[in-house]
């Protein structure tokens, strides 16, 4: 139980460390996508964490770790993939590649409705 509280503790810091607008600091964004708790991720926690991103490691290594486990993840990639900000569409990309290694249960159409060439736009115009 100690151990639960520390590890409870330890991701709260992390998270404010993180999320803090003046922080920036790539590396505790990173170690904060890999404490977090994907199943308790809120919608607007996901949302303001892709927003938050200025980095591709940033992006891919959150996606990668906090955002694949959460229940949301398919509903994030939908909302995101055409989303005006440029790492935010990376977000949706990203999870969607980390889904195709990891989510077995999804069968190949789901990951190819997710693919319209439209949607992730390399463009930082949209």
């Amino acid at each position: 139980m100690r151990w639960r509280s520390l590890i409870v503790a330890l991701q709260l810091q992390w998270y404010r460390i993180a999320c803090a607008k003046l922080t920036g600091i790539p590396a505790a964004r990173i170690v904060a996508g890999m404490v977090a708790e994907p199943a308790r991720l809120t919608s607007r926690q996901m949302g303001a964490w892709a927003k938050g991103f200025t980095s591709s490691d940033v992006c891919d290594q959150v996606c990668g770790s906090a955002f694949l486990a959460s229940p949301l993840a398919w509903r994030k990639v939908a909302a995101w993939a055409a989303h005006k900000d440029e790492f935010v569409r990376r977000a949706a990309f990203a999870l969607l590649a980390t889904m195709a290694v990891h989510d077995k249960q999804a069968g190949n159409n789901r990951f190819i409705a997710a693919l319209p060439a439209r949607k992730f736009s390399c463009s930082r115009s949209g």
